[in-house]
């Protein structure tokens, strides 16, 4: 399991099967207008979500 907080800009990273757990800071942001959502974060290359509300 991958899970971005963008609130407080930390990322976790959870693999069961290994019992591994890491979590760290990260570059990101969130910008949210009354039609989408825009979500960016980078850990290697800079990566975007676009969320269009209906």
């Amino acid at each position: 399991m991958f899970k971005i907080d963008f609130n407080k800009s930390l990322f976790n990273y959870i693999l069961k099967e290994n019992n591994i757990n890491i979590e760290d800071k990260i570059e990101c942001s969130f910008i949210k207008d009354k039609d989408k959502i825009i979500l960016n974060y980078k850990l290697d290359e800079e990566k975007r979500i676009i969320i269009h509300l209906l």
